[in-house]
């Protein structure tokens, strides 16, 4: 009830293909598999803590992913600290399968609330691009206040801040 504590699902957290759907302000940790497992279109997923406690300080990892989408034009953060997600995982903060038009931006991966205390104990990943069809039209980042993201992947092993697989994609950024 505090959010302090794991007590999760047996496999995802959330898992839905939708449309339109927000996923906004929860706390989604401790799960077996992924924190989320996106399909459908136009969703937003945002304000969210995925990996950590209720108050953002703490590791309380999901057995894969943070978030695994292959939904297409979706948003996942934003430009405010209230649409930011924070997000902590044992494989990628965020997953994208064969996603197109979606925008990740503004996020936290890897750290604390403040985004200065490192979470990570080893995510090999903060945010990978990959699928068949590859993921085409993301964008990471971004030019406006706010859109960047902090990842963080860990001080041990060979982490990877941006993995972009697979080259059929095309139109992808990262700023």
């Amino acid at each position: 009830a505090t959010g302090l504590f794991a007590v999760g699902n047996g496999r995802d957290g959330i898992n839905a293909s939708t449309l339109s759907t927000q996923i906004r302000g929860n706390v989604i940790s401790g799960n077996m598999r992924h924190g989320m497992d996106i399909g459908g279109d136009s969703n937003t997923i945002a304000g969210n803590f995925i990996g950590t406690n209720a108050n953002g300080t703490e590791a309380v990892q999901n057995g894969l992913n943070g978030i695994s989408s292959y939904s297409n034009n979706s948003t996942i953060g934003g430009f405010t600290a209230a649409d930011r997600n924070i997000i902590v995982a044992a494989q990628a903060g965020v997953s994208l399968s064969s996603s197109t038009n979606t925008r990740v931006s503004g996020n936290y991966i890897g750290t604390d609330v403040t985004g200065s205390q490192v979470l990570a104990s080893g995510n090999p990943i903060g945010i990978s691009m990959f699928g068949h069809p590859a993921a085409s039209s993301i964008t990471i980042g971004g030019g406006e206040p706010g859109a960047g993201n902090v990842i963080n992947v860990g001080t041990v092993g060979n982490g990877i801040a941006v993995h972009i697989q697979h080259t059929g994609g095309s139109g992808n950024k990262v700023q």
